[in-house]
């Protein structure tokens, strides 16, 4: 049964009543179709989204205090490690140019007293005192040393050559050279040199020999030392010579 145009009700054969509503037109002009809600059916609310679940807009992104601090830190840790490093194999090149400069020294005395005679002919190759002469020791340097005894007990500080020119400013015969050729004046002001000659046990060269004991051989030794205010007196090189005298037939 569905109602007619004219508001009658009219029944089909086979089917089922079901309700069916129709609207008639309003004269006029055609408009838009209406959508015609069934009796009974509540209309469904508008749908008002929880805050709650709205998506949140993604946080930019940014370090915190906390990290910027940590990171800080462990960029200042670091730093400090590598210049630590830095500073040590710096420390280490400037010892080992020390040592090798000081060794060239060392050993260029060492063969200037090889070049001198084993002892003064006054004094005899079994003297007991070794040491310069006063005329000797009164010489600007050890310009005056001619025996290999006279170079007992000699420190110079700091190392200089025979007229007591410093060395690296020297002509090697008692002047300086020509400024353009000079090292720095004050390179060699913590550089000390001393030289000890003593008598050595025959059967031991490396043995010395008791205050008061001769034997036929005598042990210079060139000890080269840098006064470090920082570090402490410490040596750079050493180098030494043994002499033997040889008596004439």
């Amino acid at each position: 049964m569905f109602w007619g145009a004219a508001g009658t009700a009219l029944m089909l054969e086979g089917t089922l009543p079901r309700p069916f509503f129709f609207v008639p037109r309003e004269s006029g002009p055609p408009s838009e179709p209406q959508r015609v809600v069934p009796k009974g059916r509540p209309r469904a609310a508008p749908r008002v989204q929880n805050p709650a679940m709205r998506p949140r807009s993604r946080p930019r992104s940014a370090f915190t205090l906390v990290e910027a601090v940590v990171s800080t830190a462990i960029t200042a840790v670091a730093g400090s490690a590598i210049l630590l490093g830095l500073s040590s194999a710096l420390q280490t090149t400037n010892d080992v140019l020390d040592q090798a400069i000081a060794q060239g020294i060392a050993d260029q005395l060492a063969d200037e007293i090889a070049g001198k005679r084993y002892s003064a002919a006054a004094d005899g190759p079994y003297q007991t005192s070794l040491g310069p002469s006063a005329y000797e020791a009164a010489g600007v340097n050890r310009e005056r040393y001619d025996d290999i005894d006279d170079f007992n007990g000699y420190s110079a500080k700091p190392v200089c050559d025979d007229w007591g020119v410093t060395l690296g400013l020297d002509d090697g015969q008692g002047g300086q050279r020509q400024p353009n050729f000079q090292i720095s004046p004050t390179f060699f002001n913590l550089w000390r040199i001393t030289v000890n000659v003593f008598y050595v046990d025959p059967t031991n060269l490396s043995k010395p020999l008791t205050q008061g004991q001769t034997s036929d051989y005598r042990c210079a030794q060139v000890t080269v030392l840098l006064d470090d205010p920082r570090r402490g007196s410490r040596q750079l090189a050493a180098s030494q010579r043994v002499f033997a005298y040889v008596p004439t037939p």
